[in-house]
């Protein structure tokens, strides 16, 4: 039986609090298993005497972090930094074979459907798109014949998911030909059995090591490290590589893939009368930042930089319709930043006659001319950051997205499930869709869309989701 002390607190601050989440444990009470009698999310409410939110989740078999949030508002920008991927979890993994030295594997999911739990859930809906990065620790060969061979072979092997799909990670290691020693559901029975017996080890080998995120209220860098439980520990000793597990808790994120990097602190403000999304990208290293779409109420947004301990250096539009350019001004004159505006758009909407034009059809004064003229592929330095300019006609002849570390603003080119209207003056439905087809979905599937507007079903998306699920895309681009 699972006891409370094996739930230790790791982590604890007014707004967030981490606990090691011992294998066996449920998150929450469920019908696929209505005998359990404890639950990490009463455990942690009990521990803390305060209400909990759960951010993320673990599989009952796997060990290691869970974080919690403390209250609403953490929850809330928690939950954006999940979805935008600006979480780093980092894994542990016995598995079966010597798994190559490193890589990525990269395979759409189809949701892992329980027959009591998803009882709801349509069965074809399509399958979404999975990342996840490996790399080997260590490997070992034993001279027993578990399976056909004379021999049998086994690493240790770290993991980063990219996305965050049921069952990911060990799916993605079953397809790859290396299951997770000890998993039920998708590994090999003769392995399971073999650590059973020879190593007294009926559990999964499977624990969320580390989780590194930016606070979501201080932005303070945060790495949160879970000790490998006794058990799981009594293997890697058995196998050789307590030195390998020792050298990488001193440094987890030294041994992680160069191409994976926790991207800009984003900030959003919804600005009416037109729901504009602006945004607030910060750069975690040098606290410089860039204002995308500032759409009005100056004030709030120059307090949002303040309240995250940022200084505003550049101020971008991805577009130059009046809606998302009302602040311009003002932030330009509070903090000195220059107005970044595509080259095509700056001119289009510095003709007095479009001008005029474009007041009447949105009933708001035209932009003031940009400082600068930004250009296709240009690539923009935000401290430590760069930001890649994309231009998207279509909705404007100027319209652009900014993409930094895997982030992709769009504007009004790319809402969740739709596209920004073009029967503005300037907007043609034919660019747009060439646009999306030769610029924007072809980018790395896991790329997370930032909208201009909040008209979807959730706040952000990804590209993977977008091909799958917006129909302007699966209609007039994947089927011709």
């Amino acid at each position: 039986m699972i006891q409370r002390e094996s739930f230790p607190l790791l982590y604890r601050d007014a707004h967030l609090a981490a606990f090691h989440k011992p294998a066996g444990l449920l998150m929450h009470p469920s019908r696929i298993e209505r005998r359990a009698r404890h639950f990490a999310v009463n455990w942690a409410r009990e521990h803390l005497g305060a209400p909990v939110f759960p951010v993320h989740r673990l599989d009952r078999a796997t060990s290691g972090v869970l974080l919690f949030a403390l209250n609403i508002e953490a929850a809330r920008r928690l939950a954006v930094a999940f979805q935008s991927r600006q979480v780093v979890k980092t894994y542990l993994a016995v598995v079966r074979g010597w798994i190559p030295a490193a890589g990525r594997i990269d395979h759409p999911l189809k949701e892992a459907l329980c027959k009591i739990a998803d009882a709801d859930v349509d069965p074809d809906k399509a399958a979404q798109a999975a990342l996840t990065d490996f790399q080997r620790l260590g490997r070992v060969e034993i001279p027993e014949p578990v399976d056909k061979y004379l021999t049998s072979r086994y690493s240790l092997v770290a993991v980063w998911p990219r996305t965050g799909r049921r069952h990911q990670i060990r799916r993605h290691l079953r397809r790859l030909g290396h299951p997770i020693v000890g998993d039920t559901s998708y590994g090999q029975g003769v392995h399971n059995r073999f650590f059973r017996l020879r190593y007294d080890c009926p559990r999964m080998l499977l624990a969320a090591a580390a989780i590194a995120l930016d606070h979501p209220v201080s932005g303070r860098h945060l790495v949160i490290r879970a000790p490998l439980e006794a058990e799981f520990q009594r293997i890697v000793d058995a196998l050789g590589w307590t030195g390998l597990t020792d050298a990488w808790y001193r440094d987890p994120w030294g041994m992680r893939r160069p191409d994976m990097q926790i991207g800009p602190r984003i900030e959003v403000l919804k600005i009416p009368p037109f729901d504009v999304n602006t945004y607030l990208i910060i750069c975690p290293e040098t606290a410089h930042a860039a204002v995308i779409d500032p759409a009005g109420q100056p004030e709030q947004i120059l307090a949002l930089a303040e309240q995250n301990g940022a200084r505003i250096t550049m101020i971008l539009n991805t577009h130059g319709h009046a809606d998302h350019v009302q602040a311009n001004a003002a932030i330009k004159q509070a903090t000195g930043a220059p107005v970044g505006m595509h080259a095509e758009d700056d001119r289009f909407f510095s003709d007095p006659q479009r001008r005029a034009l474009i007041q009447r059809e949105l009933g708001l004064p035209a932009a003031p001319p940009a400082d600068r003229r930004l250009a296709d592929g240009e690539v923009l330095e935000l401290g430590s950051l760069r930001i890649r300019v994309i231009h998207t006609p279509g909705h404007t002849p100027g319209s652009v997205c900014f993409l930094v570390a895997g982030q992709l603003f769009t504007g009004d080119t790319l809402f969740v499930g739709d596209v920004g209207r073009t029967d503005l003056s300037g907007g043609s439905l034919d660019r747009l869709l060439k646009s999306l087809a030769a610029r924007i979905i072809t980018l790395p599937p896991d790329t997370v869309v930032w909208p201009g507007h909040d008209y979807g079903e959730t706040p952000t998306s990804t590209l993977g989701r977008e091909r799958h699920e917006n129909p302007y895309i699966t209609d007039f681009l994947l089927d011709e």
